[in-house]
């Protein structure tokens, strides 16, 4: 990969970022901070001759990294767990970071154990397993809550699966509890529009033996 003239450090943060840009020899030659925003960033970099840019792997860093490449520009996404220099750091600040970033991907980008981010497509897939993993943890707490406010009641509901956990459970509820109450109980806590989304993608994917796990820990039969 050839050395650009210009190099970036570029310290992400949710709604503003910090850049600090080096020129050939080193130099700080400009600093700055910029929205977090696809349209600030085209406005400042797009355009401009090919640049090396140094960021931190994080919850930006996915989207950011590919809008950059797609302007023409390299990049590295740096681990940021493996660099005690920013992560120990005492001095640590937004400014600070987006130095050192730069001055590491100007003198040796390997001093950044460079990561590479999963493909959009590969992102959409674990995000969504997220979100179902999210859900279903989720429905454990809710019918552990109620279990636990019929007993403080004088009830208790029936063992069950959370599958069969609104057909069963109508018959347990006390019968001086407000109808409310009751609509809360028997209202099924598991249903959820991105059950089954999760299996269309999951099918495309090449590795059997992974679907096979997503496969025993969402099963078909839970949406």
């Amino acid at each position: 990969m050839e050395k650009p003239e210009i190099t970036i450090g570029l310290d992400l943060g949710d709604r503003f970022s910090h850049y600090c840009m080096l020129n050939g020899d080193g130099d700080a030659i400009e600093s700055g901070r910029i929205q977090t925003t696809e349209e600030a960033l085209r406005r400042h970099f797009e355009g401009e001759p090919t640049m090396r840019f140094a960021l931190e792997c994080g919850t930006h860093s996915p989207w950011i990294s590919r809008l950059v490449e797609q302007m023409g520009h390299q990049v590295i996404v740096a681990n940021t767990r493996k660099i005690r220099a920013i992560t120990g750091s005492e001095s640590k600040n937004d400014k600070n970071d987006a130095e050192k970033l730069a001055r590491f991907a100007f003198c040796d980008p390997r001093l950044l154990s460079p990561i590479r981010h999963r493909s959009p497509e590969r992102q959409q897939d674990l995000n969504l397993i997220h979100a179902r993993s999210t859900l279903v943890r989720a429905r454990t707490m809710i019918v552990n809550a109620l279990r636990g406010l019929v007993k403080s009641a004088g009830g208790r509901l029936p063992a069950c699966s959370p599958q069969g956990f609104q057909e069963r459970v109508e018959a347990s509820i006390p019968l001086h509890w407000p109808r409310r109450h009751a609509r809360c109980c028997t209202r099924s806590p598991h249903s959820t529009p991105a059950s089954g989304r999760w299996i269309a993608a999951s099918s495309s994917w090449p590795n059997g033996t992974r679907r096979s796990t997503l496969c025993a820990l969402f099963p078909a039969s839970d949406h």
